[in-house]
């Protein structure tokens, strides 16, 4: 970056150079064009990178600078990037013949019988004004022309503290004024920023919650989606990478949505995980780094779709699926053992009296259950909830499958019940890794909105490719 660009007639060169002598005598950078050349198009790219590089746009006015076409044309781009231009009047010149961008402006006059260092000493004054907030305009212009010459890949936003301060810095309301492409740089920066910061959230939770026991499934997507998807591609370019930029802003938005609307959060990770889907082209998602919408599928359908079952045993201390998935028990504290179908519609109820029961498991085959209690004692149960066995000492285990997962929020304090809080609720999970059964859930949880909003026809087509084209006269699956 420069201090100074200055802008001429080359006719007015000698002047020129004595300009840029005392300039640099100041210490003050200039970039000049010494060189008379042709206008070709590698000349001018390098005058409009000097330009965008440049703090103060200078322009020397002479009769041949106002009637250049090449002059005008550098004013025109400093415009463009609302550079701080300062007019010096060195041959005089009819006012209605400047640019307009110079005739609002108060001119320096450096003619030959004006007193040269006094001129100079007032155009570094004009220099040093807001310095600092100049040059920091000049930088985010660079960082935003670069990003947008880059496809608009987030690779090149800022982050962090970088763009804290850029944002403090567009608040000031001085001059010279942002420029719409800043503006675009910045929101585009805090989009991606706040994205990032959830999924960074949604993986320490997920942490989380597998230190406690549970969230396997949530840290095994988010995990892989930090520690590999972000490194990879930021490494890459090109409309694939902006295809996942635009994949995990989508998922960003679905996330945020989830608490307020959870039909338009999951219509958002549908929409997502329809364009991973495309993106994949029968890769396996495993190995792609965007596996993010896969995150936002599954929380968005659990969150429509969980199943919450009243006990009405007190505290619920375990819960087991049986080895194919059918049946299910929750052991109370009060004593009894409840039997319940992969759907949570109770079967039967029995008493183990043993007190309360600490745990409860299924044999694989899935034709027993085993209890242990708090009395120490194990007992074997067939599966219609009839005894067949006693053994002293306890165990526990539970769903072989995978295909459910049961959670019992039981509040307690160091493992003890709260005499004053609510009864446990059984929460039912379908555990689900597959995009396109996602997919298809999503399809199906949302028909309802789809088919009865005709604005969603991207949605209907979509939905039709992956269910077939009778999927609107399809029973709603659970």
């Amino acid at each position: 970056m420069s201090d100074v660009f200055i802008s001429y007639s080359r006719k007015d060169k000698a002047f020129v150079e004595r300009l840029h002598n005392a300039l640099k005598e100041q210490g003050r950078e200039t970039w000049v064009d010494w060189d008379a050349i042709e206008w070709t198009e590698d000349w001018w790219n390098a005058i409009e990178r000097g330009i965008e590089g440049t703090n103060t746009f200078v322009f020397v006015i002479s009769p041949d600078s106002v009637a250049s076409q090449h002059c005008n044309a550098e004013i025109d781009h400093a415009v463009k990037h609302n550079k701080r231009l300062v007019p010096i009047v060195y041959r005089e010149v009819a006012a209605e013949t400047v640019h307009q961008a110079l005739g609002k402006l108060n001119w320096l006059f450096l003619r030959e019988r004006d007193r040269f260092e006094s001129t100079v000493a007032e155009l570094i004054e004009a220099i040093e004004t807001d310095l600092t907030y100049v040059q920091a305009h000049t930088r985010l212009e660079v960082r935003a022309i670069e990003w947008a010459q880059k496809g608009r890949n987030e690779s090149f936003v800022l982050r962090g503290d970088d763009l804290k301060e850029a944002e403090s810095w567009l608040g000031q309301g001085k001059e010279p004024h942002p420029t719409e492409l800043q503006r675009e740089y910045l929101r585009s920066s805090r989009t991606t920023e706040e994205a990032n910061q959830i999924l960074f959230a949604a993986g320490q939770t997920a942490k989380r919650m597998v230190q406690i026991g549970s969230g396997v499934l949530a840290v095994t997507l988010v995990g892989a989606a930090i520690a590999g998807g972000f490194a990879w591609k930021a490494a890459r370019d090109g409309e694939e990478a902006r295809a996942e930029a635009r994949i995990e802003r989508a998922v960003a938005g679905a996330l945020r949505q989830f608490d307020a609307d959870q039909a338009g959060g999951l219509r958002m990770a549908m929409m997502a995980g329809f364009e991973l889907q495309k993106l994949i082209q029968g890769k396996s998602v495993d190995q792609y780094p965007a596996i993010s919408p896969i995150l936002a599928l599954q929380s968005g359908l659990e969150r429509i779709r969980e199943t919450k079952i009243p006990s009405n045993q007190g505290f619920v201390r375990s819960v087991a699926f049986s080895s194919d998935g059918t049946r299910m028990a929750t052991a109370g504290y009060d004593g009894s053992i409840k039997f319940w179908d992969k759907n949570g519609k109770l079967i039967t109820t029995i008493n183990s009296n043993q007190g309360f029961v600490r745990s409860v498991a299924f044999s694989p085959d899935g034709s027993r259950m085993a209890t242990a209690g708090y009395d120490g004692s194990t007992k074997l149960w067939d599966k219609d909830g009839n005894q067949v066995g006693q053994f002293e000492g306890s165990l526990l285990a539970f769903s072989p499958d995978w295909q459910r997962i049961a959670i019992a929020e039981k509040p307690s304090y160091f493992g003890a019940p709260l005499p004053n809080a609510k009864a446990t609720i059984i929460n039912l999970y379908r555990v689900d890794l597959d995009l396109n059964s996602l997919l298809r859930r999503a399809c199906q949880r949302l028909k309802p909105y789809i088919l009865d909003d005709s604005k969603q026809k991207t949605e209907q087509a979509q939905c039709e490719a992956q269910l077939g084209k009778n999927w609107a006269a399809e029973r709603i699956a659970r």
